[in-house]
């Protein structure tokens, strides 16, 4: 079951007094009240000229977001009385993903060899998150953005 309205006090009153039946219902197994909150999207674009000039690619800026962002296995670590080898997980914690200057300081390599940092290079759009409705099966319909 979903709960939606606009005004959170209400929703969160409506949802408690639900959740006071199935926790007095039986064979429910489980009860999600949590609240989604929406978060502002940085949109980071790369300035072609400024990183053309200092000799980054693109592509290496979108793979050192992607890495940090989202993780990557780096490499693998075998050992003698492993199975299997244990990937390399390389990503930045939450707290890091969190703030834009911690992103932005991160560098990449030019073809030239020197490190440069996606904030001499990008510029960025913070824009409010959108806003879908929800399908029967709680998963958000970007067909009916609100």
């Amino acid at each position: 079951m979903l709960i939606a309205g606009s005004v959170l006090l209400v929703v969160n009153r409506v949802a408690k007094q639900v959740r006071g039946v199935f926790e007095k219902t039986p064979d429910i197994v489980g009860i999600d009240d949590s609240v989604e909150f929406l978060s502002a999207q940085v949109l980071v674009v790369v300035d072609r000229a400024k990183a053309a000039r200092l000799g980054v690619e693109r592509a290496a800026v979108a793979q050192a977001l992607a890495t940090v962002l989202a993780g990557e296995d780096m490499s693998y670590l075998h050992g003698a009385n492993v199975k299997h080898a244990v990937p390399i997980h390389v990503e930045y914690d939450a707290a890091d993903k969190a703030d834009l200057e911690q992103v932005l300081a991160l560098r990449v390599r030019a073809m030239g060899g020197q490190l440069v940092p996606l904030s001499e290079i990008t510029e960025n759009a913070i824009r409010r998150a959108e806003r879908y409705a929800r399908s029967r099966s709680c998963q958000p319909d970007p067909s009916r953005s609100l």
